[in-house]
């Protein structure tokens, strides 16, 4: 059976989104509104004020859509997504990037998040005693440890830290810069490289950083830049950061925060003079060739390991939903601008200061210095507790999150402007006596040059509660089309009054002051934002007590004359109360729906092994899938399992549904659940996990992958010359290609490769094995590891570990001979391909002894029909094959 087959331009497998999104989550023909109008692109609970964008991101609405169709199609067939349909759609995103930051595409590729990026660009380096690295004591604290486990194992580098407080000026920064590199010993063959931040952590400060990669070249030093957004400062007419132009040695930035694309995503460029110190991805993986040979770049990363690729792939949709909103200069104008009044308004409000001397430190971040007493003698740690505590008060009593730390021994808070971020403006409408409630950037656009000042830009209302659905519609109907309801957090600058409270107009007449936001909870509140055209805004500020003084008669059923009648009946109408919003516990924890589809839900009945299970997998029509499992231990001391693997394993549709309710959680509130409510759950996982391979939680992690997992064994160890290697002829390619890195860098340890040809038995494998481990030499602290398959990749055959289920079988086809490594991969590539396309099926196909062999992975969706069909569709191609070969000679 043949199904419907992904017949793509030129049969690369480029995806094509479906257009018809729902007006929900797609953009509008008209560029919406930067602020609270753009919420509805945002995956935010309701009432949520998320001002902590810096740490980790927001994706729209549109992108998690892509982001679920790159899914549909990667487990649709799983084999052709992973062996050939995402790279040209991944080359696609490194071009799009490129363009974006100034470089070529070959100059950039995809890595999980910046910090991976990082450690990436260190562990190609030889380092040696004496060598020195630099960083500043506002340093991303994971980059900051990342620099300290170099100090700490050998060769033991020299880690220098540059104090910097602020407020301090630009020039203040290059000053210091300058006279620490000055300082620095001139020694032969020493490396020095720099860490710098182009938009610095804590706080929020954007740094000279194009200077400072100028002051590295003057001193022959590495500059490795970690760039939280690009373009930080705003410059009128730059649209990007340059890179061709300003040259860093290495570059990275996260691209699921600036970019709004899929956490976690980054972007690590290297310039192509720099790209033969880049001998090997983290983990190493396929791409890594052994001297002399060099493989390029981007082949080095374009496949390490099996994982998500939405997050790299939705890079595209990222980028179209900017485009739509107004573009990326639009977008960082409006954050920086913002984030330069939202300072102001801050510090105002809570009678401090802010870090910035001037407009060009702030980029979309500003720091308010909070009203508590000095840091003092405090440590670390208690200053760590301390900030979360303020953290999370606010996010479980206030419904909102800015970052807080400890910097020059004052408390601070460091807050991120977006563009779902506002404050807003009452103007006049022309001709009309009531008023037109606007974000900020629209009142911008209409007051023009005419400045406002913080206390006009905020709205002072009256939250209304006990409206049922009939009350709210005929309010649509009072309001017109000239406004649109959507939610909006408010402030309470007052406590609930009565209906006869005559104080109520106070709060309209700005007799209260304003609150202070950390001490006032927030209140999600229905409010009529204009949405008619501005040009019937006039640029002047609307005020209530013109309005009450001169023209609310015209608003009354009866117009009192007498001033106290009046004021009676004003407050009559607006002193009604809301209702606060409080979310359940203020935690996030996660409750799965229980009413799943019959499609998806398994009955009372236990369902029965076989076909029927597929309606329970994402597989395409008639997708035969005979390619699923398998586990890896490196000698007795690590065991690492995959629990996705055949080549690429497949997720029943349940296992989808929950992960689409955790990534709606995580965009719930960013910062609670990857601080937070992520703990628990993943403490479950390890619990059940050790509970399924007997062993107790406290032994057991999780990682992206089983090539992540083994590269993070191998490289705890610090490997000396004699050190040995033992593998198998059969161990999986890429564990083989980590081995080779190994060897290949100094201290030049020794790989043992021991030869296997199947079939054989156990009892062989064994004596083989032993007679390798006694032949090894003996040497004083020599250290021997032995990386075994539990279930050998190819052939897929079961070491005397423990049982699985695997078959393989030897091909109709001559035996090879002189044929060369790329021969081999070449010709099994095609076998695979002509199944995938002709028959809609899959099974790897290798060669083993000599002879041509394929690996048929069984699983609960396979019938023994599935194995007759592919072995006749196999007995076809190579009938043809062979005919073929035969008509060449």
């Amino acid at each position: 059976m043949a199904g419907t087959i992904l017949a793509p331009v030129g049969g690369e497998g480029v995806l094509k989104i479906a257009e018809d999104q729902s007006q929900e989550t797609s953009v509008q023909e008209t560029k919406p509104t930067f602020g609270h109008g753009m919420l509805r692109y945002f995956g935010f609970a309701e009432g949520y004020i998320n001002l902590n964008n810096g740490s980790f991101g927001a994706t729209p609405l549109p992108v998690t859509k892509y982001c679920d169709e790159i899914n549909i199609l990667s487990e649709a067939r799983p084999d052709l997504f992973f062996r050939t349909t995402y790279k040209p759609m991944l080359r696609e995103v490194r071009a799009s990037i490129a363009r974006l930051i100034g470089a070529e595409t070959d100059e950039c590729v995809m890595v999980p998040n910046a910090t991976h990026g990082i450690n990436t660009i260190l562990r190609n380096f030889s380092w040696e005693e004496g060598d020195i690295l630099v960083n500043f004591s506002t340093t991303y604290y994971a980059i900051k440890q990342t620099l300290h486990y170099f100090r700490d194992t050998e060769p033991h580098v020299t880690v220098h830290d540059i104090p910097l407080v602020f407020p301090m000026s630009h020039a203040e920064i290059l000053k210091m810069f300058r006279e620490h590199m000055e300082s620095l010993p001139d020694t032969y063959d020493q490396k020095v490289m720099v860490l710098i931040d182009t938009l610095a952590s804590n706080p929020g400060i954007t740094f000279p950083w194009e200077e400072m990669v100028k002051i590295c070249k003057e001193y022959k030093a590495w500059s490795l830049d970690n760039s939280l957004t690009p373009d930080p400062h705003g410059q009128s007419g730059a649209t990007q950061v340059d890179l061709s132009e300003s040259q860093p040695d290495f570059w990275v930035t996260n691209c699921h925060k600036w970019l709004m694309v899929k956490r976690g995503c980054a972007v690590l460029y290297v310039p192509r003079r720099n790209q033969h110190l880049i001998r090997t991805s983290f983990p190493t993986s396929w791409g890594y060739v052994s001297p002399p040979d060099q493989a390029t770049f981007e082949s080095i990363f374009e496949y390490t390991g099996t994982m998500d690729l939405a997050p790299y792939l939705s890079v595209k949709a990222a980028l179209d939903f900017r485009e739509s909103i107004g573009g990326e200069q639009a977008i960082q104008e409006y954050c920086n601008n913002l984030a330069v009044q939202g300072g102001k308004l801050m510090a105002e409000i809570l009678g401090t200061g802010t870090t910035e001397l001037t407009e060009e430190f702030t980029g979309p971040m500003t720091n308010v210095r909070l009203p508590l007493p000095p840091f003092g003698d405090k440590t670390l740690t208690a200053s760590v507790k301390d900030t979360e505590d303020i953290m999370t008060e606010l996010t479980h009593e206030y419904n909102t999150f800015v970052a807080a730390f400890v910097h020059g021994g004052s408390w601070w808070i460091r807050a991120s402007a977006q563009i779902w971020n506002d404050s807003h403006l009452r103007l006049r409408v022309r001709h009309c006596d009531y008023p037109a409630v606007v974000s900020c950037d629209v009142g911008r656009k209409v007051m023009g040059a005419k400045a406002t000042n913080p206390e006009e830009e905020g709205v002072r209302g009256v939250v209304v509660r006990g409206l049922t659905a009939q009350d709210i519609a005929l309010l649509d109907v009072f309001e017109g089309d000239e406004y649109r309801r959507q939610p909006i957090s408010v402030v309470s600058i007052s406590p609930w009054s009565s209906l006869n409270d005559a104080e109520t107009n106070d709060v309209l007449s700005k007799s209260l002051a304003l609150p202070d936001p950390t001490s006032t909870p927030k209140i999600s509140a229905l409010v009529y934002i204009w949405e008619a055209s501005i040009e019937r805004l006039s640029p002047q500020i609307w005020s209530y007590d013109v309005f009450v003084r001169e023209k609310i008669g015209r608003w009354l059923e009866n117009d009192p004359t007498d001033e106290e009648q009046r004021q009676d009946e004003v407050n009559r109408r607006v002193s009604m109360a809301g209702t606060i919003l409080a979310p359940v516990g203020g935690e996030g924890v996660l409750k799965i729906a229980e009413n799943r589809s019959q499609e998806t839900s398994f009955q009372a009945t236990k369902p029965t092994f076989g076909h029927g299970m597929l309606r329970y997998f994402g597989f395409a029509k008639g997708y035969i899938n005979l390619n699923n499992g398998e586990s890896l231990p490196i000698h007795d001391l690590f065991w690492i399992w995959s629990i996705t693997k055949g080549s690429f394993g497949s997720p029943p549709l349940l296992v989808t549904m929950y992960c689409d309710e955790i990534n709606k959680l995580a965009e719930a509130r960013p910062d609670l659940f990857l601080r937070a409510a992520y703990k628990p759950l993943l403490r479950e996982v390890r619990v059940n996990v050790a509970r399924l391979v007997g062993a107790d939680a406290e032994e057991c992690v999780m990682v992206p992958n089983v090539t992540h997992g083994i590269n993070t064994i191998l490289r705890n160890f610090a490997w000396k010359k004699g050190d040995i290697f033992v593998n198998f002829s059969t161990t999986y390619y890429s564990i083989r290609q980590t081995l080779h890195y190994f060897r290949d860098i100094e201290p030049d340890v020794t790989i043992h490769d021991i030869p296997l040809v199947f079939p054989m038995t156990h009892a062989e494998i064994l004596k083989t094995f032993r007679e390798h481990m006694e032949s090894l030499p003996e040497a004083c602290n020599q250290k021997v590891m032995v990386i075994i398959d539990t279930i050998a990749s190819a052939p897929g055959v079961r070491f005397p570990w423990e049982e699985m289920v695997k078959t393989n079988v030897r091909l109709p086809l001559p035996t090879m001979e002189q044929e060369t490594l790329a021969g081999v991969v070449e010709d099994s590539e095609e076998i695979m391909s002509e199944l995938m396309h002709g028959y809609n099926a899959f099974v790897a196909v290798f060669v083993h002894g000599g002879s041509w062999w394929i690996r048929a992975s069984a699983q609960i969706w396979n019938e023994l029909s599935d194995f007759e069909y592919v072995a006749k569709a196999l007995k076809a191609i190579c009938a043809r094959r062979s005919k073929r070969q035969a008509s060449r000679m």
